[in-house]
Order: structure tokens, then sequence, then C-alpha cells
């Protein structure tokens, strides 16, 4: 449990931060991509 200040603080830094364009975090997004159009077909 945190406190709400440090939450908003964590989702502000996370918004902020500049899209890493490494493969492993690519690969995350294609996996998601590929199980979001078997549901949304």
């Amino acid at each position: 449990v945190i406190g709400s200040g440090l939450a908003k603080e964590i989702v502000k830094v996370w918004l902020n931060t500049k899209f890493s364009q490494e493969e492993k975090h690519i690969n995350r997004l294609n996996k998601i991509k590929k199980e979001e159009d078997k549901i949304y077909k």
C-alpha cells in the first residue's frame, strides 16, 4: 500500500517516460496485439 501522492508521482513518471524501442519491448507489444486481434476480430 502506498500513499496517493506517491501513486500520482509513479503514474506521472511512467506516462512521461519515452518508449524504449528495445526488441524485448517490441516483442511484448506484438504479443498483446496478437491477443487483441483474436478478441476484436
